[in-house]
């Protein structure tokens, strides 16, 4: 990260950043003011995006709703990143990793909310059950027990089999299933 702990501006002057698929770029956001309160990392040739950006609140700053704060700048840009973590907020709210040309900024919204409705066979059961809300772009599993005496014959999802599997994950939500 540009900063720990400390907000800081990194620049990368007649270089190029290279943040492939292992990579991760932590950011620190304590308030409004770039450099000083949030990390701004300046590229000036090419930013070769990948991997993970990390969002770290710091010295009990909370952001509110439409607040936006650029992280980066470049001349050019290859790739996005690939995950955004750290993205929750108090409050509901979330970060949203939006990249233009020349610069990535993270905005302050409303998370997407997708359902995800599990239910089991007389002779079994689903954990978690019925309808459980999943914020876009996170994962959600689940586990499949049959009842004494019984097997797990197959696992539909979205009305299409899995097979006999005591437990499956939906990863990077981003609609609703069954």
């Amino acid at each position: 990260s540009p900063g720990t702990s400390t907000t800081a501006l990194l620049s990368l002057n007649g270089g190029n950043l290279i943040n492939d698929s292992i990579s991760t770029l932590n950011i620190e956001i304590g308030g409004y003011t770039p450099i000083t309160q949030y990390d701004k990392l300046a590229v000036q040739n090419t930013a070769n995006l990948g991997g993970t950006m990390n969002v770290s609140l710091i010295n009990g700053f909370v952001p509110l709703f439409g607040d936006s704060f650029i992280v980066m700048t470049y001349a050019n840009k290859t790739g996005v990143f690939d995950t955004l973590t750290g993205a929750a907020i108090p409050g509901g709210l979330q970060f949203e990793l939006h990249e233009r040309d020349g610069y990535t900024v993270l905005v302050v919204g409303q998370p997407v909310i997708y359902q995800i409705v599990a239910t089991a066979g007389a002779n079994g059961a689903i954990s978690p059950s019925d309808t459980v809300n999943v914020i876009e772009g996170y994962n959600q599993a689940f586990t499949i027990t049959p009842n004494a005496n019984y097997h797990i014959d197959d696992v539909l999802v979205d009305a299409v089999s899995v097979g006999a599997v005591s437990s499956y994950t939906f990863f990077g939500v981003d609609t609703n299933h069954t």
